[in-house]
């Protein structure tokens, strides 16, 4: 479960600041052990789901299902919307079902991509 979190975490990166989790020059045992020791970083597109994102990578999540990590995320995404807070991205997409739908499939797109080009 922790490699599901941790793809988990890399897509919603990818999502909100467009920039991959991963160093495509370095071996993938590398950039396992980097994200692994805490030394992913992440980009300041995405730090409205820091916690999220570093626990998935760090895998600080035992014991956590992925549902329980999406009503986390729906969480955060709504009160940055009710706090006045700006969404990434797009902007005021708030806990709409539309918008957690959207990063539903573009994460599994994103995992199927990795996933089939590794390199």
């Amino acid at each position: 479960m922790e490699s599901e979190h941790r793809a988990l975490a890399s897509c919603l990166h990818f999502i909100l600041s467009g920039k991959e989790a991963i160093d495509r020059f370095v071996s993938p045992v590398a950039n396992l052990q980097r994200l692994k020791s805490g030394k992913g970083v992440i980009d300041p597109a995405a730090n409205l789901l820091h916690d999220i994102i570093d626990a998935g990578w760090v895998g600080r999540n035992p014991g956590r299902t992925l549902a329980e990590v999406e009503q986390a995320v729906q969480s955060i995404i709504g009160s940055g919307r009710d706090s006045g807070g700006v969404v990434p991205d797009e902007g005021n997409h708030g806990s709409s079902p539309a918008y957690l739908k959207d990063i539903k499939e573009e994460c599994r797109d994103w995992a199927t991509t990795i996933t089939a080009n590794p390199q």
